[in-house]
């Protein structure tokens, strides 16, 4: 075949390199459904090597109207031999928790974390769940209210911490689920490794051991404060002495949907305010 000669107004015209284009993308493959790229959300933590001292960490979600029940739970008999213990801020002890529990009434969510290192005895666990609430803090760039209580009624010492649905300027706290659920693990795994120094290989066994141990007992305790957080309390108590004896289920959960509604509605808002503003950075 002779070589295609080149015409120069030819490859000028619109309309003739459309068509090009054209052919050319229904020669490419085509992907099943729309692609979206995988981009990072939340706060990025890094994966602690080999060496770092173990600790469990669990969380979830729990409605701030059942504070006062829980701060009941977290205080009440958990300390030395069956005595009560003390909750613990930024700051040092919280001597009145009734504030906690009055502040929260008014939150959307709140978030529940039980941290117990496996060297716990070995650590001063209030100064070092205050340095990991810090670290926190400075991940999520948020100043956080919370509170915590030290237990010691199970063989392995943990710390119950609750953070408020709102922080201490009133801004909503949202925790990325990545971050609650790893993160937050990952940063106190790291900070008792820099405390008490990295484990040794022959001693990486046993830590693994304790850690299953660990679980086991958190999960017992776990079931323990789901069935004392759904008693109320004096601290659950509205002040007001018009305020009803009791609030019917159908008002309870038509309050949780209201809840739910509300902060959809508020993440929906702050991403298309996010799109307009990228828009308007690009000259859209």
């Amino acid at each position: 075949m002779p070589p295609r000669t080149l015409n120069r107004d030819e490859e000028l015209r619109p309309d003739l390199r459309l068509g090009h284009i054209h052919r050319a993308q229904q020669r490419m493959a085509r992907v099943s459904r729309p692609f979206h790229p995988q981009v990072s959300v939340g706060v990025s933590v890094p994966v602690p090597g080999t060496g770092n001292r173990a600790v469990v960490v669990k969380t979830w979600m729990a409605k701030p109207q059942t504070t006062g029940a829980h701060l009941r739970y977290l205080t009440r008999g958990k300390g030395t031999n069956g005595t009560d213990t003390t909750l613990f801020d930024r700051h040092g002890f919280y001597r009145n928790p009734q504030d906690f529990a009055a502040a929260a009434r008014s939150d959307l969510v709140q978030y529940r974390l039980v941290i117990s290192p496996v060297d716990g005895e070995r650590l001063p666990l209030q100064r070092y769940i205050q340095d990991l609430m810090r670290q926190v803090q400075r991940d999520l760039r948020q100043p956080l209210d919370w509170c915590a209580a030290t237990h010691r009624d199970t063989t392995h010492l943990h710390v119950h911490v609750l953070i408020r649905g709102r922080d201490r300027h009133g801004h909503q706290v949202r925790i990325p689920r990545p971050y609650l659920h790893r993160g937050v693990r990952y940063r106190a795994m790291g900070l008792a490794t820099s405390l008490l120094g990295r484990v040794a290989e022959q001693d990486r066994g046993q830590q693994q051991a304790t850690v299953r141990e660990i679980v086991a007992e958190l999960s017992k305790q776990r079931k323990d404060d789901r069935m004392d957080s759904t008693h109320p309390t004096q601290l659950d108590s509205d002040p007001s002495p018009d305020a009803p004896a009791s609030t019917p289920p159908q008002m309870t959960q038509q309050q949780t949907l209201l809840e739910r509604l509300a902060i959809l509605k508020e993440a929906l808002a702050e991403q298309r305010a996010g799109d307009k503003s990228r828009q308007q950075g690009l000259g859209l």
